[in-house]
């Protein structure tokens, strides 16, 4: 009985710390986070980052930026320049039951979540401009938050 009790905690240790987990992807409308990306022209796009309330705005600034670094590199740029770049805040209030002394109780907590959206042009290294190196910034920002290494081919 004993080694199932271990099992079984183990098991919820890995569930809780999956739960917390830096989550890195495509939008998706039932967690309320991710990526969204467009080309806007041959050489352009934009890239929005949307974070719930587990994200801070550094959290979705470095993601939004590891979007723009992917889709460099996956159309054979060496990196980009920033045209537009816009955060946005939401607050949302919720109630939720906390245990006090009484037992539970309704208690309100507030949350900001964090939208970054970025407007962008893919350039190779060029003199005089404002060049962000693609696959320096998206090695940094993988390390930082435990991700994997990215695989970047070009799609062109």
């Amino acid at each position: 009985m004993s080694q199932i009790l271990k099992v079984i905690g183990v098991g919820c240790a890995a569930v809780l710390l999956a739960g917390c987990a830096t989550r890195y992807g495509p939008y998706h409308r039932w967690l309320n986070a991710g990526y969204v990306d467009s080309r806007v022209a041959p050489d352009s796009f934009q890239v929005a980052f949307h974070g719930d309330r587990q994200y801070s705005r550094s959290h979705a600034e470095d993601f939004c930026y590891l979007r723009c670094a992917e889709l460099a590199l996956e159309h054979g740029y060496a990196g980009y320049q920033i045209r537009d770049f816009i955060v946005s805040t939401s607050t949302c209030t919720r109630i939720e039951e906390q245990f006090g002394p009484a037992g539970l109780k309704p208690a309100y907590a507030t949350s900001t979540n964090y939208s970054v959206s970025i407007t962008f042009d893919c350039i190779d290294r060029a003199a005089g401009t404002e060049f962000i190196d693609a696959r320096e910034q998206a090695q940094i920002i993988r390390n930082n938050y435990h991700l994997p290494p990215g695989n970047y081919r070009s799609s062109e």
